[in-house]
């Protein structure tokens, strides 16, 4: 009877223990995500202001390269993504970002109503919390800009 009390009490120690841990992974992914989503956003303004821009701005190139370079960073040490659906993602939001009209001497200025790709179409991290990246699909959402 000694040892099924002792061996209850480990029990629900450990049933415990592993919750509270799954519930605290699940708070840092959430927190990650809402940091990518807001970066994500942030990499958008950049972009928008690059190219309705009327000349080339290479520090903004820079910001806009850095930032998708830590986006990237991001989802790599928070394995939000699986490595080829990442580099997918990357290259397609890179792609979305740059256009035709980056890293290049014939910069020309894009009007603010023209229908940019953009960083929302591409990274779909939705507007619930606990909706993560590893779910969505990698396609752009139907009602998205194109």
């Amino acid at each position: 009877m000694y040892f099924v009390t002792w061996g209850i009490a480990i029990v629900g120690w450990y049933i415990s223990n592993r919750n509270n841990n799954l519930r605290e992974d699940r708070k840092e992914q959430l927190s990650s995500i809402e940091t990518l989503k807001d970066d994500a956003y942030e990499l958008e303004g950049l972009a928008v202001e690059y190219h309705t821009s009327s000349s080339r701005n290479k520090e903004l190139e820079k910001q806009i390269k850095l930032k998708i370079q830590r986006l990237n960073q991001r989802i790599e040490i928070h394995q939000l993504l699986n490595n080829n659906s990442q580099k997918c993602v990357i290259k397609s939001l890179r792609k979305s970002i740059t256009l035709d009209n980056f890293d290049t001497d014939s910069h020309y200025a894009l009007t603010r109503d023209c229908k940019l790709d953009c960083v929302s179409a591409y990274i779909p991290l939705g507007d619930k919390p606990d909706e993560t990246i590893r779910n969505r699909s990698l396609r752009p959402q139907s009602g998205a800009r194109h």
